[in-house]
């Protein structure tokens, strides 16, 4: 066993050390910010990916493997609206299309974008686009006029 002395001369020999290769390395972590966008894009793409399948912000955190909390947080921060409401608009505007370019009942259309419940999905519909889907699937105003 090395007197206390030279454990202490040890210790900050081996510290100066670590502390050189250390700051010889690379800086390889992205710092915060740029980890919560890269987080938020992940997050982000398997909505978009999976909008049919996900039930509702907690299955989607944690398939993306993070917190509902941190999946709001990161969805307020970098879309200006919650993964509930992204969630929604992207099955809106899934809808909207497959209204438009199929022969799919308003029905069908809900359940083609998750919707198990026609009721829940006309209210969701008309609350995102200002029409129903019944209405909409007619010929009338078109939510997507400009974005094709």
């Amino acid at each position: 066993a090395l007197p206390a002395s030279g454990q202490a001369k040890l210790t900050a020999v081996l510290l100066a050390a670590l502390l050189a290769r250390v700051a010889a390395q690379p800086d390889t972590a992205p710092p915060p910010t740029a980890q919560r966008r890269l987080v938020f894009e992940r997050c982000r793409d398997y909505l978009v990916t999976h909008y049919a399948s996900v039930r509702g912000p907690g299955a989607a955190a944690r398939a993306c493997r993070v917190g509902p909390e941190y999946l709001a947080r990161i969805f307020r921060e970098h879309a200006g609206q919650t993964p509930s409401q992204f969630l929604a608009r992207l099955r809106m505007h899934h809808a909207a299309r497959l209204l438009q370019q199929s022969d799919l009942t308003v029905k069908a259309a809900g359940r083609a974008v998750g919707f198990e419940d026609p009721y829940h999905f006309s209210r969701v519909f008309k609350k995102i686009h200002g029409v129903a889907p019944r209405n909409f699937k007619r010929g009338g105003e078109s939510p997507l006029r400009g974005q094709e």
